[in-house]
């Protein structure tokens, strides 16, 4: 977890720079129901620093994914292991694709951002794919872990009920 808030701190000044560079589009991995026009006016319209910038927050960005991931692991097999193991086990798996789909989705940005102009339509539409399901996995995995805290604290609180 600490690992996944470090490079979360670390990516933020280049966030803040491709924010200023293409008037505020942003990362195109966080764009949920994107298209392959939409991502390739996006890497035009951030001119070739932004495109640079892109290129240095996906490379930071390739650990993150792994950090959170392993963290919803650990979070949800310690809060659901017991009394709901099918649970955290299938929000194990979530996490696992979530961190294997960003990653084939980091490989194909590379290969857009080395290539660009000369982009490959089918690759686009792979990208913006890879995207919203990643981002729907990645919404199930915050609402795994936030469902974890939530056990952890009741079963705190009601062993301490119990104990006075």
């Amino acid at each position: 977890m600490i690992a996944a808030v470090l490079l979360q701190l670390a990516m933020m000044p280049l966030d803040r720079h491709l924010h200023l560079v293409s008037h505020g589009l942003g990362k195109p991995s966080l764009i949920f129901g994107s298209s392959a026009e939409m991502l390739l006016r996006q890497l035009q319209a951030f001119g070739a620093d932004g495109r640079r910038t892109l290129a240095q927050l996906y490379a930071i960005d390739l650990v993150f994914p792994t950090a959170l991931a392993l963290t919803t692991i650990q979070g949800v097999w310690l809060a659901f292991r017991r009394d709901l193991p099918d649970v955290a086990l299938l929000l194990a798996a979530i996490a696992i694709a979530f961190d294997l789909l960003d990653l084939l989705e980091k490989i194909a940005s590379f290969i857009i951002l080395a290539q660009f102009p000369l982009i490959e339509t089918g690759l686009m539409r792979f990208t913006v794919t890879s995207t919203s399901i990643k981002l729907i996995l990645l919404a199930t995995m915050y609402v795994g872990l936030l469902a974890a805290l939530l056990s952890w604290l009741f079963r705190r609180k009601g062993k301490a009920v119990q104990k006075a």
